[in-house]
């Protein structure tokens, strides 16, 4: 009994503590509560649901069509600042 009790005065004491440092974070940006939980909801709905769109979007794609662009690409060496790094 004590361990459970214990336990959650510990949760409580971290659930105040995030909510405190949350605060502090969002009252230095200038961002409300509100705000800020409705960009964390649509992240998440973002992140959620962009599997399913990028399966939808592959089936509408077409291969010769995008090997023509390729095609239209020259095969040049890149400018010195778009090369990739030498490891």
């Amino acid at each position: 009994m004590l361990d459970e009790i214990s336990g959650f005065v510990f949760y409580r004491r971290c659930e105040q503590m995030d909510a405190d440092y949350a605060d502090d974070i969002l009252k230095f940006n200038g961002i409300s509560i509100d705000h800020f939980v409705a960009v964390a909801v649509a992240e998440k709905i973002s992140a959620l649901t962009t599997k399913s769109y990028l399966k939808e979007r592959a089936k509408r794609g077409n291969r010769a069509k995008y090997e023509a662009v390729l095609a239209k690409v020259p095969d040049i060496e890149p400018e010195p600042d778009d090369r990739l790094p030498s490891a």
